[in-house]
């Protein structure tokens, strides 16, 4: 059987199909039959809504613009905190990647601690929950890290950011400018709930 389109001069401007014949050796045995296309049917019912969009959903991205000397207190990087605003109905997702560099001799080596600070705190519970430990071996070493952490706060305002102490060790930098090994950035993502 062969099935093809069929113009509008066949099935009078409604389209539809020409349908021929054929047994299983491909032999003709009927036809041509036209069959035309019906009259358009009434327009259907209004379907149901679909869910809400990401209207709201956005992501930032903050970035230090010099080094700190980490000390013993959590001392901020370079450019924060930052101030968001959550909106209604909204999770807040923080990544954050960067670098520290042992600075001085001594022991050669440095242990820096990074942290979220959020709302003036740091966060707590340990290394899946907004801290990395870093370790840098010698002088001019960069200890590369990153970290996330999924928060619920209630909308409205609310700095964010982060922090560094020097656990252990020799003098070390964290953060810095565009173009150097340890250069940090911290993306804000609210999204919907």
């Amino acid at each position: 059987m062969e099935t093809v389109g069929v113009n509008s001069a066949e099935c009078m401007g409604d389209g539809g199909v020409k349908l021929t014949l054929a047994d299983g050796d491909n032999n003709v045995v009927g036809g041509p039959q036209f069959v035309c296309n019906g009259a358009k049917g009434a327009q259907g019912v209004q379907g149901v809504p679909g869910p809400s969009g990401t209207t709201g959903q956005s992501a930032t991205t903050y970035k230090t613009d010099a080094a700190i000397a980490p000390g013993a207190s959590c001392t901020n990087l370079s450019g924060f905190p930052v101030n968001i605003t959550v909106p209604a109905n909204s999770d807040v997702m923080l990544s954050a990647d960067g670098g520290v560099v042992t600075t001085a001799g001594g022991t050669s080596a440095a242990i820096v601690d990074v942290f979220f600070r959020i709302d003036g705190s740091t966060s707590a519970g340990g290394f899946f929950h907004g801290f990395r430990r870093v370790y840098t071996l010698a002088v001019g070493a960069v200890g590369n890290w990153s970290m996330t952490r999924a928060l619920v706060l209630t909308p409205g305002v609310h700095t964010v950011g982060l922090c560094a102490t020097l656990a252990a060790g020799s003098a070390a930098a964290a953060g810095g400018s565009a173009n150097s090994t340890t250069h940090t950035a911290l993306t804000v993502t609210f999204i919907n709930k």
